[in-house]
């Protein structure tokens, strides 16, 4: 009987790289993710009409952000947590698609959007493009993560 440990031996090797590289600290995993807005979410909190939903990149269908031209909804940890649109953002002209505004925030976190390329169709009524997105809490938590941002005028 033989026991293939390849990805043990793996990880234990790529751990010591890491570590000869870092200068002997191994960098921990971030704890701080963005939870996924589902339809429960939703409901809960009435997130209808124009809203857009980012997904992060890599074929990711859940949202992590839901987009409304007045506020944008997140999760961290078990409830979502609404952040309205900046007074910075209100006063540009700088807006998303569908109008959406590009910062959100209170003093808790900021949510910052970068949509980047042409908007396209992606059926049912609906438009996406490539956006970037930013994070970051009163804690200094940081999340930056590219995606797609797919939005409509009735609901996600």
């Amino acid at each position: 009987m033989s026991r293939n440990c390849s990805g043990a031996i793996s990880a234990v090797l790529a751990a010591g790289l890491l570590s000869a590289c870092s200068g002997g600290e191994i960098p921990e995993e971030p704890d701080f993710r963005l939870g996924a807005l589902g339809a429960p979410d939703i409901e809960k909190h009435e997130i209808y009409g124009t809203v857009c939903g980012f997904r992060a990149a890599g074929g990711s269908i859940q949202a992590l952000a839901l987009i409304q031209p007045d506020k944008a909804w997140i999760k961290i940890g078990p409830e979502a947590t609404p952040l309205p649109l900046s007074e910075d953002a209100e006063a540009g002209e700088e807006k998303g698609p569908l109008g959406i505004g590009l910062i959100y925030g209170n003093e808790a976190a900021v949510l910052t959007l970068t949509p980047s390329g042409e908007e396209r169709a992606s059926g049912g009524g609906r438009l996406e493009m490539e956006s970037g997105l930013t994070l970051q809490t009163s804690e200094n938590q940081l999340v930056e993560l590219d995606g797609i941002l797919q939005c409509s005028s009735g609901s996600i």
